[in-house]
């Protein structure tokens, strides 16, 4: 009995800090922008110690090499981490990329909430 309420108490709080998950603190497995997004479409979070700002449907312009591999915000974070020019990134959920850049310049998605689910993650100097 007392088995089955400790796996209940701990099956409740996983449930809250899902509930509370952003982009860029969540490690859910279905990385599109809906999940992430749908509840909070801006914020920000540590990735690997270092700050980071999320803005749900919009993308950093221009990008610079060639689209990376990314399955989760996170992972396009860490790319924009490993490259000391990037200061920005654009993960395209819909597509499992991520898009460098070297210039602070943004778009809005022309389609909210499309299939291919862009999020911008930009390096942040602290967390606002």
């Amino acid at each position: 009995m007392f088995k089955d309420t400790a796996i209940l108490a701990l099956l409740g709080l996983s449930l809250h800090a899902t509930a509370q998950a952003n982009c860029l603190n969540s490690y859910i497995a279905d990385a599109s922008s809906y999940t992430c997004c749908h509840s909070q479409p801006s914020g920000a979070g540590m990735v690997q110690g270092e700050f980071f700002h999320y803005k749900c449907d919009h993308y950093a312009m221009p990008h610079y090499g060639s689209p990376l591999r990314a399955y989760t915000v996170q992972d396009c974070a860490k790319h924009c981490q490993a490259d000391n020019k990037c200061i920005a990134a654009t993960f395209v959920s819909g597509h499992g990329t991520c898009y460098l850049t070297r210039e602070l310049y943004f778009k809005t998605s022309q389609h909210r909430n499309d299939m291919l689910g862009y999020i911008f993650v930009e390096r942040a100097a602290e967390l606002h």
